[in-house]
């Protein structure tokens, strides 16, 4: 990325190859006049974010688990997040920052400076800027360590409550609610007016502070309108490179300034979503803001993936060649193959999502079914009606209605299409020849090809099925797993996959050669076939798992979704 750079008198001069972030340091979140609607940490997932901080090239989220996750650049290892807990995050240009627990500050990524060189000391806050970061101890004087060139890390003496690393200056906002500014003057970045504060944010050639009245007021380079404030009160406001972003009352967001980045091209830094917020964050040609759900959504340069938020996921599916999962937020992402644009999810909320082997299927929070990718045999073409799931195989697609029916369409050479007619059904899954449903009464009825049985599911109760390409697997009532079908591929040799291990488990997948479950402790299972490491897998605690399921393929990649919220995935192209 290039900025303008300022030379020796302190004018903006030509361009450089130096990036900052901005207003990162959190302290523009709090509420002066008005307040904004917060993040309730108590009720959402750990993966859920509760801070985020939009740097140059790179964006960091702080998640309800004390955890720092950050995605874009990685030039200077400036996402290489060390193990938390920590209480706020501050992503600058090739470096970050995290407040731990006990009050230290830890940076990592690039030392231009000393930049990372953290003093010692415990610290109340803590802001990364371009080539200098500055923190708020817990005895209220200030501490600011790296690039000095126009005194931007010689802060005043007093106390303060905030502070706001820029470019080339820094700004704070002292305990009497006066602003202070230092640094480089060139275009009156530095000038802060009177008046009292709450907050105050210092992006390149301007400086912006919130007053006690929720007024916003902005100072020193005006050159795209950086300066000119909207009327009406704020809750918060955060000064990027060129544009500057307010947060409203209501939640709402609004941007005034530059759109465009460095070259001209419009990219939208000033063009915010529409939905309400708790913070926002400008960084350099790119914003984000914390939504109430604690999903992050970035618009603007995307151009390092710095404005392509790493969101935790609520459900996960996999596909043949793709998985998708439904993010925090009711909107689904999709990842890995494309070729039918199966990874190409409509707009809008939904409340399941299911990942065929070329087409994708999910349930709208208004219960109507919508499919996208591939449409060989219909398997794409989703009914009328209202659903309570659906699961897309690999030539068909079945799903629940609201009345407790199974409907399917494509592909039925084998029957798979043809469920029972009777009613009752809870749940349906489906892959490539056949099909299974849980019915109210626990029981498993399957339909289409059965000849290796694995349509002949036991009397048992279950919660759940999971229909694989030869055999199949239902999680009893009691958290116990039966499998049922092939257990040997080819013929006469011994695989396993219908053979799953003592325990209880909240959660079972079946493949193509192998099976996995989640165990109640959390911790994940596999067996059967291990052919590309298919049944390794990882540590860590899980909620959900699933896997493709095609033997003829050789496919076998599986994903779980971990307690955070994010996917791992192990096996054939994972």
């Amino acid at each position: 990325m290039v900025l303008l750079k300022a030379i020796n008198d302190g004018t903006i001069g030509e361009a450089d190859t130096d990036t900052s972030g901005d207003d990162t340091s959190g302290d523009d979140t709090s509420g002066a006049g008005v307040s904004a609607p917060t993040v309730d940490a108590s009720s959402l997932p750990d993966g859920a974010y509760t801070a985020v901080s939009a740097g140059s090239d790179h964006t960091c989220g702080l998640q309800v688990s004390g955890r720092i996750y950050c995605w874009g650049d990685n030039s200077s290892q400036q996402r290489n997040e060390p193990e938390g807990p920590f209480t706020a995050v501050s992503a600058g240009s090739f470096h970050t920052c995290g407040l731990r627990a006990d009050s230290t500050v830890e940076c990592w990524g690039a030392n231009h400076n000393g930049k990372t060189d953290v003093p010692e000391g415990t610290y109340s806050t803590v802001s990364a800027g371009a080539e200098h970061t500055c923190a708020v101890r817990v005895d209220g004087t200030l501490a600011c360590w790296g690039d000095n060139t126009y005194g931007q890390s010689t802060p005043p003496d007093g106390t303060f409550s905030a502070v706001d690393a820029g470019i080339w200056h820094s700004c704070a906002v002292a305990t009497d609610g006066s602003v202070a500014c230092w640094g480089n003057n060139g275009t009156g970045q530095t000038g802060a007016p009177d008046g009292s504060f709450n907050a105050v944010s210092a992006g390149w050639g301007h400086s912006c502070g919130l007053h006690t009245d929720g007024t916003a007021t902005c100072w020193g380079w005006n050159q795209y309108g950086q300066l000119d404030v909207p009327g009406g009160a704020f809750a918060a406001v955060s000064a990027g490179s060129t544009h500057t972003c307010g947060l409203r009352s209501d939640g709402t967001i609004t941007c005034w300034g530059n759109n465009e980045d460095e070259h001209g091209n419009t990219v939208g830094q000033s063009t915010p979503p529409g939905g309400a917020f708790a913070a926002v964050s400008s960084g350099t040609y790119h914003t984000c803001g914390l939504r109430l759900n604690g999903a992050v959504a970035c618009w603007g340069q995307d151009n390092s993936n710095q404005a392509s938020p790493v969101n935790a996921y609520v459900t996960l599916s996999v596909g043949l060649n793709h998985y998708c999962g439904l993010l925090i937020d009711g909107t689904v992402e999709c990842r890995g193959s494309n070729s039918s644009g199966q990874r190409d999810a409509p707009d809008g909320e939904f409340k399941s999502v299911s990942a065929g082997s070329d087409h994708t299927c999910g349930v709208r929070v208004d219960g109507t079914v919508v499919c996208w990718g591939s449409d060989v045999d219909g398997k794409s073409d989703a009914p009328g009606g209202t659903f309570i799931s659906v699961s897309a195989g690999f030539w068909h697609t079945c799903a629940v209605r609201a009345n407790r029916t199974v409907t399917c369409w494509g592909d039925s050479t084998f029957g798979q299409s043809d469920p029972s007619t009777a009613i009752g059904f809870t749940a349906v899954d489906t892959q490539s020849s056949y099909s299974c449903g849980v019915r109210s009464n626990g029981l498993v009825s399957c339909w289409g090809s059965n000849v290796l049985g694995q349509a002949n599911a036991p009397t048992s109760r279950f919660s759940a099925v999971a229909v694989g390409d030869l055999h199949s697997c239902g999680l009893r009532s009691d958290g116990t797993i039966a499998c049922w079908g092939a257990n040997e591929w080819p013929a006469g040799t011994y695989v396993g996959m219908a053979d799953p291990p003592s325990g209880t488990f909240t959660a079972v997948t079946a493949g193509g050669l192998h099976s996995c479950g989640v165990r109640s402790d959390g911790t994940m299972a596999c067996w059967g076939a291990n052919t590309h490491g298919r049944t390794d897998a990882p540590s860590g605690t899980f909620t959900a798992v699933d896997t493709s399921a095609h033997v003829a393929s050789n496919h076998g990649l599986t994903c779980g979704l971990r307690t955070d919220g994010f996917v791992v995935c192990w096996g054939l192209d994972s």
